[in-house]
C-alpha cells in the first residue's frame, strides 16, 4: 500500500466527506417533504373531482409536475380509462382546441400554486372551490 494512501489524514477527509454527503442526503430528502401536499389532502381532492365527474368533463393538476393525484383520477369517468387518457390535461399550455373539447373543467392545485395565463384565459367563469388544505384547492 502507498505511503500517502495509508496516512490518517486521508482517511480523515474521506470519513468527513462521506458524513457531509449524508448530512447532505437527509437534507435534500426533508427538503422534498416539506414541498409535497400531504396524500390525504390530494386524495380528498381526486375524490371531490370523482364524486362530482361527468361524460364531457376534463381534470388538470397544477403544478403539472405534481403527479399525485393522476393515478388517482385514472378511471374516473369517460375519458380517463385508456391511454391516451384525453380526459386528463396535462401542461401549463394546454391547446385551446382540447379545452374546447370539454363541457367542464376540474382544476386541482397543490403546492399553493396558481393558475395561470394561457390555462386561465380558457377556463371561463368558476362554478366552485373546495379547499382541502396543506395547499390542495379543487
Amino acid at each position: 500500500m502507498s505511503k500517502e494512501l495509508s496516512t490518517p489524514g486521508i482517511w480523515w477527509s474521506i470519513a468527513a466527506l462521506s458524513v457531509a454527503l449524508s448530512a447532505l442526503g437527509l437534507w435534500a430528502e426533508r427538503a422534498q417533504e416539506a414541498r409535497a401536499s400531504e396524500d390525504a389532502t390530494a386524495e380528498a381532492a381526486v375524490q371531490w373531482v370523482r364524486a362530482g365527474f361527468q361524460e364531457g368533463d376534463a381534470v388538470c393538476v397544477l403544478p403539472t409536475w405534481d403527479d399525485g393525484p393522476w393515478d388517482g383520477l385514472r378511471g374516473a369517468g369517460a375519458g380517463t380509462q385508456r391511454f391516451p387518457f384525453p380526459a386528463l390535461l396535462r401542461g401549463d399550455r394546454i391547446d385551446p382546441v382540447d379545452l374546447a373539447r370539454h363541457q367542464r373543467l376540474w382544476v386541482i392545485v397543490t403546492q399553493d400554486a396558481e393558475v395561470r395565463p394561457p390555462l386561465a384565459q380558457g377556463l371561463g367563469a368558476e362554478q366552485a372551490r373546495e379547499d382541502f388544505g396543506d395547499g390542495v384547492v379543487g
